[in-house]
């Protein structure tokens, strides 16, 4: 065996131990103490029909941007919808969006009225419900405007929904439910659907209100796996990796 063949023997061993060593190190390193900043977007649960009058507020919407630090647990709450009640909240560590009301009450966005009092939404998270006759009901606000005004025998519109596109494509979430009226019951706002997050229950299809959802997005340089004990369905698009919890509950994420 020459003195090259040796050295090869010898030293490969080392090399390929220090090599090892410092990757797991890095790992360690990045695991325990790296940070990436993010978009989340926090949907309230829809208003419900408040004993059939429908007109529910949209939940409560809300887009942040934390900066996520690996190895940290986080809080996240997915708001139910609301049946004759207002929808639950939704949660991201400490900011909370709120359900929206059913008939007659505030919320993320109030429920539409069956009075001239009108029911409010909360500043940077919704708008409010129309006011009505108990003939007519008011529509429930939206994320993105407000419910309109019921009259005798004729139901109110929901407000607007609100488009994010958190997930890579323009979407609508929070839109208000129409009011209710035996012949004319109002229509439900923009980018309402009973597929979608946070919508008020609706005169109009008739349809329930549906439940809230928390979308987290991260740079796609994050390739770990996250955490949780909630239920998530992950997405890619072109830089970003999308995390999306939406099955009503409470528990922690960690990335």
């Amino acid at each position: 065996m020459d003195i090259v063949s040796r050295i090869d023997k010898v030293l490969m061993p080392l090399v390929t131990t220090f090599a090892d060593d410092a990757i797991q190190a890095l790992s360690r390193l990045i695991t325990s103490g790296g940070s990436f900043s993010s978009t989340v977007l926090i949907v309230g649960g829809g208003g419900g029909a408040g004993s059939t009058k429908y007109g529910g507020g949209a939940g409560g919407m809300q887009t942040i941007t934390p900066t996520i630090t690996i190895g940290t647990a986080y809080t996240i709450t997915v708001g139910s919808a609301g049946t004759t009640t207002n929808g639950g909240n939704s949660v991201f560590n400490t900011t909370t969006s709120l359900g929206g009301g059913t008939t007659n009450s505030s919320g993320g966005s109030g429920g539409g009225s069956t009075s001239a009092t009108k029911y409010a939404g909360t500043a940077g998270q919704g708008n409010s419900g129309g006011a009505g006759t108990t003939t007519g009901v008011g529509g429930g606000g939206g994320a993105g405007g407000a419910g309109i005004n019921g009259l005798a025998g004729v139901g109110g519109n929901g407000g607007a929904g609100l488009q994010s596109s958190i997930t890579g494509t323009a979407v609508y979430y929070a839109a208000g439910g129409g009011g209710y009226a035996v012949a004319n019951p109002g229509s439900a706002g923009t980018g309402w659907s009973s597929t979608g997050y946070g919508m008020g229950a609706d005169a109009g299809t008739p349809a329930n209100a549906t439940a809230g959802v928390v979308i987290i997005s991260l740079p796609n340089t994050y390739t770990g796996t996250p955490t949780s004990s909630l239920v998530y369905t992950k997405t890619t698009y072109t830089g970003y990796v999308v995390f999306t919890f939406r099955t009503a509950g409470t528990g922690t994420v960690t990335f």
